[in-house]
């Protein structure tokens, strides 16, 4: 009889460590992929996210919301990892809600991408239109005179 109580001792708590979502930080798939994915959703404060940008595409960045935004959206994203890793479900359902996160959170990360890239562009296309608006684009020097500039094309001119 004491064997029998043992077997159904172990499988009940073989149960309960797959269900129980207060061993979900020891699953082995989230120690080996889950928890290096979710890092910047999990440890916000230890991934600058505007590094590497110069200060005025980070100007324009923070005025013009996108920074809010993403900040926002990592904090739910956050909200929703921590509520699928602290239910009581079974194993497997929660590996594909780790999926379906992770999958929103690289959805956010490209247009996180794309907002950056549309600030840095909007940052050299406002200074290239600077340059023209003070009537010198290239930064070409004009004291050279016209026929100086027609001898310098022939003589580099090749026959």
């Amino acid at each position: 009889m004491e064997l029998g109580s043992d077997t159904i001792r172990n499988v009940a708590l073989d149960e309960i460590g797959a269900h129980a979502g207060l061993f979900s930080d020891t699953d082995p798939l989230w120690l080996l992929y889950y928890s290096s994915q979710f890092r910047p959703v999990t440890d916000p404060d230890r991934v600058d996210i505007l590094s590497g940008l110069s200060a005025s595409v980070k100007a324009r960045l923070i005025s013009e919301g996108s920074y809010d935004w993403y900040k926002d959206q990592i904090a739910m994203l956050a909200e929703r990892l921590d509520g699928s890793r602290r239910t009581n479900q079974d194993r497997g359902s929660r590996i594909l809600s780790y999926q379906r996160l992770l999958l929103e959170f690289r959805k956010i990360q490209g247009i996180w991408t794309s907002k950056r890239a549309a600030a840095e562009k909007m940052m050299r296309l406002s200074s290239a239109k600077s340059k023209v608006d003070s009537g010198n684009p290239a930064g070409v020097s004009l004291s050279i005179s016209d026929a100086e500039v027609a001898r310098r094309v022939l003589a580099d001119r090749k026959f």
